[in-house]
C-alpha cells in the first residue's frame, strides 16, 4: 500500500506538469460524417463521391480524408473530398473526415479587444462625450462576454459551428464600434439613429375567415437587437438559415389582409464615423512614418484608402430602392472590409518601425515591402457553405452554401499586433537594448531551463518504472510463501 501511495503521488505529479506544459496550445479534432448509398435494388455499383467541407476548413486543416482525396473547387472556392466506392445493392457507407476544431475565437484575443476599449475609455475620460464613450465600452465588452458564453457551453458541433459564425459577425460589428468609439472620441457630434420601416403583409387567399401563422425573415444583416418594434410579433433568431425570424399568428376574415409595419435601425450605411475613424487612424500613421523607409509606400496605401472611402461616400448618397440598397451596402462593405485590410498594412509598417527604433530588429528590405503591400486591391470573398450530412455528435449539417463567413484582417488584428508585442518589448526592456552578454546569459538560462526539465521528466520516468518492478517482485515473492 506504500508503494502505492508514492506511485500515485508522483504520477499526479508528473500529470501536472505535462498538463501545464501543453495545456496553452491544444487543438482537438472534430470528425466530420458523411454517408454513402448504393441506390439500385439488384446490383452492385461504383458510387463516385463529392463532399463538400465547411467553408472554414482550409486544405492544412484537414488531418485524416481516409480514403478520400482533398481538391479544391475554385467556382464556389471551396474545398471537398472525392473518390469513389463500390457497393452491392442498397448498401451503406460511412466516411469520416477529421479536421481540425477551427469553429472558436481564442479568448486571448477575446481578452486583449476588451483590454483595449477600456485603455481607450481611460485615455478619453477628460472628453465632453466621455459618458457615451464609456456606455459604448461597456456595450463592446458585454458582447465580448456574450462571445465567451456561448463558446464555454457544451454544444453539439451544428451549433458550435452557428454560434462561430454568429460570433465572427458580431465581432465585425464590435470593430466597427470601436472606430466610432473612438471618432467620437475625438469630438464628433452624434447623429441620431436612422431607422427604416419594413413592411410585413398577411393575407388571407379563402372566404372563410381563420388564424393564420406568420413567419417571416428579415435581412440577413440585421441582428435580434437591430429590431426597435416589432409591431407584437416575437423576435427570433434562426439557426438554420443564420437570420432574424419574426414569428406570431393573426386571426383574419375571408380575403382579409392585414399589414405588420416593423421599424429596425437602418444598417445597410457604412458608419460615417468609422470612415472617419480609419481617416483619422491613417493619417496620424502616415505622420510618424514621414522620413522612414516606409513613407512612399504608406503615401501609395494612403492614397488607395481614400479613393475606397470616397466611392463608398458617394454610394450612399444615392436614393436606392430597398432591395438595391441592400445590394448598394454589399458592395459598399467590401469596399470597407478593403480599407481596413489598408489600415492593417500600414499598422504593420508602424509596428516594424517601433521595433526597429525600439532595437528588436532592422528595417526590411523595401523589395520584401513591396511583395507585403501587394500593389492589387483587397482580398477575394468565397462563398459560405454548411457542414456536410452527419456529424460526429449524429446531428445533421446540411450543405446549405450561401452563407458567407469571412475572416478578413479587420482592425482589431493590427490594434493586437501593435498594442500587443510593443507594449511587451517596452515592458520588458523600457527603451534599453540588452548587451551581448547578457542576451547569452538569457539563452543559457533558458537552455537550463529545459535541460531540468528533461531530467526531472526522465527521473520520474525512472522512479515510476523501479516501484513498478519493486511492486512485482514483492508480488511474486508473496506467492512463493503461498
Amino acid at each position: 500500500m506504500k508503494h502505492f501511495s508514492k506511485k500515485i503521488v508522483l504520477f499526479a505529479f508528473l500529470v501536472c506538469v505535462l498538463l501545464s506544459f501543453f495545456s496553452s496550445n491544444s487543438y482537438s479534432d472534430v470528425k466530420l460524417k458523411f454517408i454513402v448509398m448504393n441506390p439500385s435494388e439488384r446490383e452492385n455499383q461504383k458510387i463516385p463521391i463529392q463532399y463538400y467541407l465547411p467553408n472554414e476548413i482550409k486544405y492544412e486543416d484537414v488531418i485524416d480524408a481516409g480514403e478520400l482525396e482533398v481538391d479544391y473547387d475554385i467556382t464556389e472556392r471551396q474545398h471537398f473530398v472525392k473518390g469513389e466506392v463500390e457497393l452491392g445493392p442498397k448498401e451503406t457507407k460511412v466516411f469520416s473526415i477529421s479536421v481540425r476544431d477551427v469553429w472558436v475565437i481564442p479568448d486571448k484575443k477575446l481578452d486583449l479587444i476588451s483590454e483595449y476599449v477600456q485603455d481607450k475609455a481611460q485615455e478619453y475620460q477628460d472628453s465632453p462625450h466621455y459618458k457615451t464613450v464609456s456606455a459604448m465600452k461597456d456595450n463592446i465588452i458585454r458582447r465580448v462576454e456574450d462571445v465567451k458564453l456561448s463558446q464555454e457551453a457544451d454544444q453539439t458541433i451544428t451549433k458550435r459551428v452557428d454560434a462561430f459564425r454568429t460570433n465572427t459577425k458580431m465581432l465585425k460589428r464590435i470593430e466597427n464600434d470601436i472606430l466610432v468609439m473612438e471618432s467620437i472620441a475625438g469630438g464628433e457630434p452624434i447623429p441620431s439613429e436612422k431607422t427604416i420601416t419594413l413592411v410585413v403583409e398577411v393575407e388571407n387567399p379563402k372566404s372563410a375567415g381563420g388564424i393564420f401563422p406568420i413567419k417571416h425573415f428579415l435581412p440577413p444583416e440585421l441582428d435580434i437587437g437591430d429590431v426597435i418594434d416589432s409591431a407584437g410579433l416575437d423576435v427570433n433568431y434562426d439557426v438554420t438559415n443564420e437570420t432574424v425570424r419574426l414569428d406570431g399568428e393573426v386571426e383574419l376574415k375571408g380575403n382579409e389582409s392585414r399589414k405588420f409595419e416593423i421599424k429596425v435601425k437602418d444598417v445597410w450605411l457604412v458608419d460615417e464615423r468609422a470612415l472617419e475613424g480609419l481617416q483619422k487612424e491613417k493619417n496620424k500613421i502616415l505622420e510618424q512614418l514621414v522620413d522612414t523607409e516606409f513613407e512612399s509606400l504608406a503615401n501609395y496605401i494612403s492614397a488607395e484608402m481614400e479613393e475606397l472611402i470616397s466611392v463608398i461616400r458617394e454610394n450612399q448618397k444615392q436614393e436606392l430602392p430597398f432591395k438595391m440598397r441592400i445590394a448598394n451596402y454589399k458592395e459598399n462593405s467590401e469596399k470597407f472590409d478593403e480599407a481596413k485590410d489598408y489600415l492593417d498594412r500600414l499598422r504593420n509598417f508602424m509596428l516594424q518601425f517601433e521595433l526597429a527604433r525600439a532595437g528588436q530588429e532592422g528595417v526590411p528590405d523595401r523589395s520584401q515591402l513591396a511583395k507585403d503591400v501587394n500593389m492589387g486591391g483587397g482580398q477575394g470573398q468565397g462563398k459560405g457553405a454548411g457542414v456536410g450530412q452527419q456529424s460526429s455528435d449524429g446531428a445533421g449539417l446540411g450543405k446549405a452554401k450561401g452563407s458567407e463567413t469571412q475572416q478578413r484582417g479587420g482592425g482589431l488584428k493590427g490594434i493586437r499586433g501593435l498594442k500587443g508585442i510593443i507594449l511587451v518589448s517596452k515592458s520588458i526592456f523600457k527603451g534599453w537594448k540588452p548587451e551581448v552578454a547578457t542576451t547569452w546569459i538569457i539563452i543559457l538560462a533558458i537552455v537550463a531551463f529545459l535541460f531540468v526539465f528533461a531530467l526531472l521528466f526522465y527521473l520520474i520516468s525512472f522512479m515510476l518504472s523501479a516501484i513498478q518492478k519493486k511492486e512485482k517482485l514483492t508480488f511474486g515473492e508473496d506467492e512463493d510463501e503461498d
